[in-house]
């Protein structure tokens, strides 16, 4: 009985609507929703190759520097001139004795080459007279010729002066002087051959010397070439107890020249770095061990570079390759970081989306040893998985 009334209202229709929404928001937002937790980290750029740290095996002071910051250098390519020898109350005694002997060295070289010329002078007036005495023996030969036929022709006329002497056409006296005229001239020719005699055996001693002239200045230069020889490797040791050259182990880039003429160093310096050629960067996170059980390879990592702010810069991404086995100290790493950090970290490598940094619409390359924060998810869960966290660890407890 009576007129039915109406208790609620259009506005409490729409209230009771959004709250049904907003309830629903809720639940899904508990279920679908997830907490990540995060770790920011530092790290430093390095090559794939690593870096290759040069110092000088032995302690002394640089005399000269060959290179520059940057510059590309090959295998073998001297980088400083270290000098590493000791004076003595007297004085530098190494330098004394390395000046004697290139001074020693320069006389004996010296003595070489006037020796060959000596050599060369001597051979040609050697050859001279070789030909000289040639010509000799060619015209005695000739005079010989012409002597055994005065001969036979003397001997032919004493021959008819004797005929005509038994015909008495001919005295006694021209007999006797044609054999006296043939009895000379055989003397003399006599007397040609034993010129002859003596010229050959004259020719043959100078072709003997000749033939022997090489070998006997080359066994004279073999003993000033053995001399210069043992000075080189008096002097070698001398540069080795005076200066020693520190060379390029790799070919690759010269970075971090951290030393200057004149400084003191040894094998516990590092002069400088090398990073070698065909290396591409990589990023080494230092993560902490605490952290480290977290990280997973494939996980994706947002840079944030020193030298350029991430808020005009922005973050650029990497992803995680590798994650050491072990944790390192501070002392074992080839960059030191900022800060008082001493607890040992895992070293995570990762590999960046792009080698390079936009400035100015610009690509510039990043640089070995640049520094940087990283941002690592380590964990992400649903909402009501956090919310029940706390419970669930009371009845793990329980």
């Amino acid at each position: 009985m009576g007129v039915p009334l109406r208790i609620t209202s259009g506005w409490m229709t729409v209230f009771t609507l959004l709250f049904l929404v907003f309830c629903l928001a809720m639940v899904s937002m508990l279920y679908f929703g997830s907490y990540s937790r995060k770790a920011t980290v530092d790290g430093f750029l390095l090559p794939d190759k690593g870096v290759v740290q040069i110092s000088s095996p032995r302690s002394g002071r640089i005399l000269h520097i060959h290179v520059e910051e940057g510059q590309e250098v090959e295998a073998g390519s001297l980088l400083f001139t270290v000098d590493v020898s000791a004076e003595s109350v007297s004085g530098d005694t190494i330098a004394a004795s390395f000046e004697n002997l290139v001074a020693r060295k320069a006389i004996v070289e010296e003595e070489i080459s006037l020796g060959q010329d000596i050599a060369q002078a001597e051979k040609a007036s050697l050859r001279k007279r070789i030909d000289a005495k040639n010509l000799e023996i060619s015209v005695s030969e000739q005079e010989a010729v012409t002597h055994a036929l005065n001969v036979d022709a003397l001997v032919a006329v004493r021959k008819r002066k004797e005929d005509l002497r038994q015909q008495e056409l001919a005295t006694s006296d021209e007999v006797a002087l044609a054999h006296k005229e043939v009895m000379e001239a055989k003397i003399e020719a006599s007397a040609l051959e034993r010129t002859l005699v003596r010229l050959r055996n004259e020719l043959s001693v100078l072709e003997a010397e000749l033939s022997g002239f090489d070998q006997k200045y080359a066994n004279s230069e073999l003993s000033l070439r053995e001399e210069v020889f043992v000075l080189e490797q008096q002097i070698t040791e001398l540069q080795d107890q005076k200066a020693i050259l520190i060379r390029a182990p790799h070919s690759g880039v010269v970075t971090h020249v951290a030393s200057t003429v004149g400084m003191a160093v040894d094998p516990n310096t590092v002069i400088t770095r090398l990073l070698p050629e065909d290396s591409v960067l990589e990023a080494l996170l230092l993560i902490p061990s605490r952290d480290a059980g977290f990280v997973r390879t494939g996980t994706e990592v947002k840079l944030r570079y020193d030298a350029y702010p991430y808020q005009k810069f922005g973050t650029y991404e990497a992803i995680v390759k590798t994650i050491s086995q072990t944790t390192v100290s501070q002392e074992e790493l080839p960059f030191r970081l900022v800060g008082n950090q001493t607890e040992p970290v895992y070293v995570v490598t990762a590999t960046l989306a792009e080698p390079v940094i936009m400035v100015s619409g610009e690509e510039r390359p990043l640089q070995s040893g640049s520094k940087f924060k990283a941002d690592l998810v380590l964990e992400e869960r649903k909402l009501w998985q956090w919310l029940l966290g706390p419970i669930r660890s009371l009845q793990s407890n329980v």
